[in-house]
């Protein structure tokens, strides 16, 4: 799976989701990620996103992190509280 110039490896499961679907590679498809999904990764993760932190919004027991993707596009993580960024 690619999110513009992102790409993810999906699991076997939704592989098989897609395929039942009728979704064939190379296809482009829409997907949401909610923000308590995203985690803060390593540059040896596989499925990762990297851009610029606008903001750390740090509440207690969580931290949202305001995220700028190369392309433009916006995105929000929900991290433990005690993440920094």
């Amino acid at each position: 799976m690619s999110l513009s110039s992102h790409s993810f490896e999906a699991s076997d499961s939704l592989k098989k989701i897609l395929d039942q679907q009728g979704f064939q590679n190379g296809r482009t498809l829409k997907i949401g990620i909610r923000p308590e999904n995203l985690r803060v990764g390593t540059k040896e993760d596989k499925n990762k996103l990297t851009g610029r932190v606008d903001v750390a919004e740090m509440l207690g027991s969580t931290t949202n992190i305001y995220i700028t993707m190369k392309n433009g596009a916006k995105v929000v993580a929900a991290l433990p509280g005690d993440v920094r960024a």
